[in-house]
């Protein structure tokens, strides 16, 4: 293998982040189901049924902390990361990055070399010289295709249609990526 520097986003890839926050949402007294939250206009509905204790959550370091890891995946982080770099590159606010750092350190123990917090990924990418990237917003995925950089779309019921492109591989899962991801380096 090759010593490839590969970047995670964090909320929706490694993180679920809508499990949480439906979680957080129910220990208010709002209770929605994760079908209400994804079909249709995700802004629409919150508003509707939980917008104030939604954009609360949002500034909370507490729902960031508490979020639940995806399942299934150290086991294969571990193995990727033997040869390789991971980072995590995330556009979590700056004010959570210490709450970040402690959650991804107990999730995922010695993973990642370094997580970075910001509003332009593509350039925090460019700058690893990382050719792979797992995302769940499309339009990320959208913007490092077209600078030739692989983007691993993590499928889910948000994810809106997109230019289909030989850097966009589109995946059910962050494990289906990671083994996308390791046969590509073999």
């Amino acid at each position: 293998m090759r010593h490839t520097p590969i970047c995670f986003d964090l909320d929706g890839v490694l993180y679920d982040f809508m499990g949480s926050m439906l979680y957080q949402l129910s220990l208010r007294g709002h209770v929605l189901s994760r079908e209400a939250m994804t079909s249709g206009d995700l802004s629409q509905c919150l508003q509707e049924n939980a917008w104030v204790d939604c954009s609360k959550l949002l500034k909370d370091a507490r729902m960031f902390y508490d979020i639940r890891a995806t399942e299934g995946l150290l086991g294969s982080l571990r193995i990727l990361a033997r040869d390789n770099p991971l980072y995590v590159v995330t556009s979590r606010p700056q004010g959570l990055d210490q709450v970040t750092m402690l959650a991804v350190e107990r999730d995922f123990p010695g993973i990642f070399t370094r997580i970075f917090h910001t509003r332009n990924k593509l350039s925090v990418i460019h700058a690893l010289k990382s050719r792979h990237h797992v995302e769940d917003h499309t339009g990320i995925c959208e913007k490092l295709a077209e600078n030739r950089i692989h983007a691993y779309l993590i499928k889910t019921p948000y994810t809106g249609s997109y230019k289909r492109n030989r850097f966009i591989h589109l995946c059910n899962s962050t494990k289906e990526a990671i083994a996308s991801i390791s046969s590509c380096l073999l």
